[in-house]
């Protein structure tokens, strides 16, 4: 019953639809929702959507390292499980930022429909280097505010990688 109940919105065909970390619950129901998904895993550990559930709650609260651990784990017995893949370059892209994201990103077959939200996170790390790019070349161009204003979509972006929002705070600083 509880894991009918936990996953009841996100069903295993479905778990990539998630909705993204910033619309879910708050830290405290993260915390319970982590703690039952760790629960519900001891008896359903090749669940989808639980697994997913799990990893989305563990990166809410921002226990990278255990969500790193549990990455790896599961990727030991489900090396190509699409969520699984795009956490590891969800989480290279919080530490890292996005040249490291994106080479985490490079072995994943994007075009495959079960890895719609790796070629989410892909598309969202492109915009984030076309903005880069973009306000690199403004200022080049003395054109300070089109410089800023692609400096500041780039940092919007990148909200969740502390590596990427310092990369495109000092570009930002540049162009003032």
């Amino acid at each position: 019953p509880h894991l009918a109940t936990l996953t009841s919105a996100f069903p295993a065909s479905h778990s990539s639809q998630l909705p993204p970390t910033s619309t879910l619950p708050s830290p405290p129901m993260w915390l319970q929702v982590s703690e039952h998904a760790r629960w519900l895993a001891e008896d359903y550990p090749q669940h989808r959507a639980l697994r997913k559930l799990q990893l989305e709650a563990l990166l809410a609260l921002g226990r990278y390292a255990d969500a790193d651990l549990l990455c790896d784990q599961q990727l030991q017995v489900t090396p190509e499980a699409p969520e699984l893949l795009e956490a590891t370059a969800r989480l290279t892209f919080i530490r890292s930022g996005v040249d490291a994201a994106l080479a985490a990103l490079s072995e994943v077959d994007l075009e495959d429909e079960a890895h719609v939200e790796s070629a989410e996170l892909y598309g969202r790390l492109q915009a984030m280097r076309h903005s880069e790019e973009e306000a690199k070349a403004a200022m080049l161009a003395a054109d300070a505010a089109h410089a800023i204003d692609c400096s500041c979509r780039a940092l919007a972006l990148a909200e969740e990688s502390v590596a990427a929002r310092q990369a495109f705070a000092l570009l930002l600083a540049r162009a003032l």
